[in-house]
């Protein structure tokens, strides 16, 4: 085994816990912050915020899909180490973005206005709130979009430190927001839009200011554009917005679609499942952030079986890391939510269970990205597997103009797509990247399948036995936990992880014996 393949996985493995402890903090903060803040809004504010916020969301697709390509430029330049070639790449990113900053502001005003006004469910008398929410949230969203060449620059250089504690921060600000909310006599969801608004503003300065400092890059802005470079980043992105708009579309289009048919009560529902999804999700999106830029600079350094056991180890990881933390999730859905939130609104329990099957399915595959993003193929990814994806909105509104007396139904099409999802994914990876089906279904995805029906049976069979308490989601958490653990070391990874895996363990009990 080459020495940088073991210094590239220390570094992961480092930066990734950097990032899992940014995670558990900022995941305590949520789980406080959101029944609160349900509680101070209400149902229906609770839902008209996400609802409106979304509106905003939609639109990220654009910044995200771009901050994609420009980590992977980034990443690739700092692999073959031109400083020149990382210099242009981050002055024309920053220019290409200061550009669309200019035209998304100018189509949030004409368009978005419009739509909340002509379009959406507003209850009666919160339109003007309304309206200012949205104007907020544009100002949050142009800050968030400038600071993308910033933020992809920390992760480009593997600075996961200063990321973990920016967004530890942020979180503590969100946290402050939300206890200062409580005090406050004037309307609460325009003072909550407020406050967060804050918040961005302060963490876009902050990025902008450790950049300039820290890297040289990020002190060589000048107006202008590489033209090359222009043209190889907005291809790259431009089939980038597909993915990063389907995903948007799926969560925040599909909220916005059930306004129109059933109101701001269903969008609170909505936008709960969306922050367990998120919080879940936040498992393998620290693990991605953390080992992607590495399969990109082994590609650019000819290493390419180094970067195949990668992703196929970190595809294993980030669907362990899943399964348990969504099993014990789904199978104790409800006793959580009565805990959690008290007064859960109507159809909660199900959403979130859908959005959370979709995730474990999407988790099995989604590590393969990472080869097209490095290869620079991510057009043929884009095309088949995010057009997939973009169905699930359109589908959805047809369904429910036809039928809307079930809420549901868009649900459980998104599980339907995020299978066909998967096998897109699968199909483009054997022709464009040359992927061994046999060895990835092999190595990767039997096991997972196998591993998750064992424990999937033995988590709903705690639940049908136990009544609904805290003590039977002790129970189920452990017993999956130990469960998965005993699967994962004997059949769900390769003779050479295992052994890492014994030996570390067997390390420490000495240490402490």
């Amino acid at each position: 085994m080459s020495t940088n393949y073991q210094a590239n996985n220390k570094r992961i493995a480092k930066n990734t816990m950097l990032l899992y402890f940014r995670m558990f903090l900022t995941i305590g903060l949520q789980l406080y912050t959101v029944p609160v803040v349900l509680r101070v809004l209400g149902v229906e504010d609770y839902g008209l915020y996400n609802v409106i916020g979304g509106i905003t969301a939609l639109f990220t697709f654009v910044g995200s899909s771009l901050a994609s390509g420009a980590q992977r430029f980034f990443a690739f330049a700092i692999g073959k180490g031109d400083q020149d070639n990382l210099n242009s790449c981050f002055r024309t990113t920053l220019n290409i973005y200061l550009s669309i900053a200019a035209v998304t502001l100018l189509l949030f005003e004409v368009a978005g206005t419009w739509f909340i006004s002509y379009k959406m469910q507003i209850p009666e008398g919160r339109e003007f709130a309304a309206h200012l929410v949205f104007q907020f949230s544009i100002v949050a969203f142009l800050v968030a979009l400038i600071t993308v060449p910033f933020n992809a620059v920390v992760i480009a250089h593997e600075r996961m430190g200063i990321y973990a504690y920016v967004s530890i921060g942020s979180s503590l600000l969100k946290l402050l927001s939300v206890i200062l909310l409580q005090f406050f006599s004037y309307d609460h969801l325009i003072i909550y839009a407020l406050l967060l608004m804050i918040v961005h503003v302060f963490e876009g300065l902050f990025y902008q200011f450790y950049c300039r400092k820290n890297f040289s890059e990020c002190r060589q802005w000048g107006w202008g554009f590489d033209k090359g470079l222009t043209r190889n980043l907005l291809t790259y992105s431009g089939f980038n917005v597909i993915g990063a708009f389907a995903l948007i579309l799926r969560k925040q289009g599909l909220n916005i679609v059930m306004n129109l048919f059933f109101g701001t009560a269903l969008n609170a529902a909505h936008a709960i499942g969306v922050q367990i999804n998120g919080v879940i999700e936040q498992f393998i999106n620290n693990l991605y952030m953390a080992s992607r830029p590495q399969v990109t600079k082994s590609y650019a350094a000819g290493r390419i079986e180094d970067m195949w056991k990668l992703v196929f180890r970190t595809s294993l990881l980030a669907y362990y890391l899943i399964m348990i933390m969504a099993i014990i999730t789904i199978a104790e859905m409800p006793t959580i939510l009565n805990f959690w939130l008290k007064d859960v609104p109507e159809y909660t329990v199900n959403i979130a269970r859908m959005f959370i099957i979709c995730l474990m399915i999407e988790t099995t595959t989604n590590q393969l990205i990472s080869v097209f993003q490095a290869e620079n193929k991510i057009k043929y990814y884009q095309i088949f597997s995010s057009t997939i994806l973009l169905l699930n909105v359109p589908v959805a509104y047809m369904i429910l103009r036809a039928d809307s007396s079930s809420a549901l139904v868009p649900y459980y099409i998104q599980v339907a797509f995020s299978v066909l999802y998967v096998i897109s994914i699968l199909t483009v990876s054997i022709k464009v990247s040359n992927l061994s089906l046999s060895t990835f279904l092999k190595n990767v995805l039997l096991r997972e399948i196998f591993i998750t029906l064992i424990v999937v049976v033995v988590a709903f069979y705690i639940t049908s036995c136990l009544e609904p308490t805290l003590l039977r989601v002790l129970i189920t958490t452990i017993t999956t936990v130990i469960v998965s653990a005993l699967l994962i070391l004997s059949i769900g990874v390769d003779k050479h992880d295992k052994k890492i895996i014994l030996t570390k363990i067997k390390s420490k009990y000495n240490n402490k014996s």
